[in-house]
């Protein structure tokens, strides 16, 4: 995960036209809303960072407090995020991120998620995401499931393969010195258009950063 800046400037039409009529979260368009949460995320996913695809049908439009818990947070902005699909469709112990939260409640994210998540994160050389905050760390595997199977895993730990060749075949490894890891975590965390699994990457960088400090 990284953190999410939220655009507290964005006024949705929809939803201010959904309170003020009574309308259901369900019969509003939520075509402006989806685009602004995707370029909000750099188009990754709020809580896995896989890429967003681009068939908004294959998105989900995610409230960090549940619908059948928060109803009156169900037209808040600040409450929705982007996510992926999630494996919807599979068993249960196989999906991830929204689809298998359901009606979760993740207060330790949402503690952090649009400050300082990625302070409170953990990845592990294997792909693993984990934190020394405990119920952060139960959130991120009891609610989420982000640690399920193969897929984010593996994706995770090729995020750090690549930069670990990356930096090794451009620096010579130790070569790098402290500017240049502050300078490519700028990039990473500046980028409009996130690379998927990117939080791995800044993780490593600063990690790395640490060492040369």
């Amino acid at each position: 995960m990284i953190t999410i800046k939220k655009n507290t400037d964005y006024i949705s039409k929809e939803l201010v036209d959904a309170k003020q009529n009574s309308k259901d979260y369900d019969d509003i368009n939520k075509k402006e809303i989806r685009t602004t949460l995707r370029k909000e995320q750099g188009n990754i996913c709020a809580y896995c960072m896989s890429r967003l695809d681009k068939n908004e049908h294959k998105t989900k439009i995610e409230h960090l407090l549940s619908q059948s818990a928060n109803k009156t947070e169900k037209l808040e902005y600040k409450n929705m995020v982007l996510c992926c699909k999630g494996g919807e469709g599979l068993p249960k112990k196989e999906q991830f991120c929204d689809s298998f939260k359901g009606a979760k409640e993740i207060p330790q994210i949402i503690k952090h998620l649009h400050n300082d998540i990625s302070g409170y994160i953990i990845y592990g050389n294997d792909g693993t995401i984990s934190s020394n905050d405990k119920e952060l760390d139960a959130e991120i595997n009891d609610c989420l499931n982000l640690n399920n199977g193969k897929y984010l895993k593996e994706n995770r730990k090729q995020k750090i393969a690549d930069i670990q060749s990356k930096l090794q075949s451009k620096f010579q490894d130790k070569s790098a010195n402290a500017n240049i890891f502050k300078k490519l975590i700028n990039s990473y965390e500046s980028c409009l258009e996130k690379e998927p699994f990117c939080g791995v990457v800044i993780f490593y960088l600063k990690k790395s950063l640490k060492g040369r400090a």
